[in-house]
C-alpha cells in the first residue's frame, strides 16, 4: 500500500524492504539517466513533477540542465497523489497551459 506520506506501507513496503528497494535511492540514483533521456529522446517543452514522492530529489531535478523549464507547484511539485486532488489538477492544468518560454 502507497502511504499519503509517500512511502510504501504492508506487504508492497516489506517486499521493497526485502529487495533492497528504498525509492528515495532508487530515484536518486536512477536521475542522472533519467536527465539525459530527457535531454536527448523526449526533448519536452517543459517538465512536471507530479508526486510528493519526488519532494526527496527536487533540489536534483533543479540543478540538472534538462533543457527545459521544470514547472512546480508553488516550488514543489503537483501533489496528484495527495488528498486534494482537484484543486492541485487545476493548478496543474493552469500551469501547463501557459506558454513554457
Amino acid at each position: 500500500m502507497y502511504s499519503p506520506n509517500g512511502e510504501f506501507q504492508g506487504e508492497a513496503g516489506t517486499l521493497l524492504a526485502a529487495a533492497g528497494l528504498v525509492l528515495p535511492a532508487l530515484m536518486e540514483h536512477r536521475l542522472t539517466a533519467v536527465a539525459v533521456r530527457i535531454r536527448r529522446s523526449l526533448k519536452p517543452k517543459r517538465v512536471v513533477l507530479i508526486s510528493r514522492a519526488l519532494e526527496t530529489i527536487l533540489e536534483r531535478f533543479r540543478s540538472l540542465q534538462l533543457g527545459c523549464p521544470l514547472v512546480l507547484d508553488d516550488g514543489k511539485p503537483f501533489a496528484l497523489d495527495g488528498s486534494d486532488t482537484q484543486k492541485v489538477a487545476a493548478r496543474l492544468s493552469r500551469a501547463v497551459g501557459a506558454s513554457p518560454d
